[in-house]
C-alpha cells in the first residue's frame, strides 16, 4: 500500500512553477492571477537537483500497513455484532444504532452476552437516557457511565 500525502494550496503564477520543478503535481486550476495547484508531498515523488529524475525517499511513510488484514478484521466484527443483533431481535429488543464496533439497544442483552473481558463478547459501556441517531457515526446524547 502506498500512503502519499497530497497537498492543495491557492499560490502565485511564479510559485505554482516552483512546486512544479519539485513535486508531482496531480491538477492546476487557473483562478485569475492565482492558481489553485494540488501536488504530491511524500519525498519519493520529489525529483532529484537536476529535475530529470525521481528519487526514492530515504523518509518513506511507514509501511507497516495491510489492506487485507484491516478487511478481515472488519469483516469479522461486522459477521459478530450481526449476531448480536439477530440476538437482540429474538430477544425482542428495538435496535436504535449499530456500528462494527458498538450497538444501542432500547434494554440491555441478556447477561450471558455481556463481558468486559472476553474477547468476542460486548461490554456495556453507557446507558443512554437520551439520544439522537442522525447518520452512521453521527449521533449526539446524554450517556450515563456503567
Amino acid at each position: 500500500m502506498h500512503t502519499y500525502n497530497t497537498k492543495a494550496e491557492v499560490v502565485s503564477q511564479d510559485r505554482s512553477r516552483e512546486i512544479m520543478k519539485t513535486y508531482l503535481v496531480t491538477d492546476i486550476i487557473s483562478l485569475g492571477g492565482m492558481e489553485l495547484i494540488s501536488y504530491e508531498i511524500d519525498q519519493a515523488l520529489s525529483l532529484n537537483s537536476g529535475g530529470k529524475k525521481w528519487l526514492k525517499s530515504q523518509y518513506q511513510q511507514p509501511g507497516q500497513t495491510n489492506v487485507a488484514i484491516a478487511a478481515a478484521i472488519t469483516a469479522y466484527a461486522r459477521v459478530l455484532i450481526n449476531q448480536f443483533k439477530l440476538i437482540a431481535l429474538k430477544s425482542d429488543l428495538e435496535i436504535d444504532y449499530s456500528d462494527t464496533d458498538s450497538l444501542v439497544l432500547n434494554k440491555p442483552l441478556p447477561p450471558e452476552y455481556i463481558d468486559p473481558v472476553q474477547l468476542g463478547m460486548l461490554k456495556l459501556e453507557h446507558v443512554i437516557e437520551e439520544g439522537y441517531f442522525v447518520a452512521p457515526s453521527r449521533f449526539r446524547g446524554i450517556f450515563r457511565k456503567v
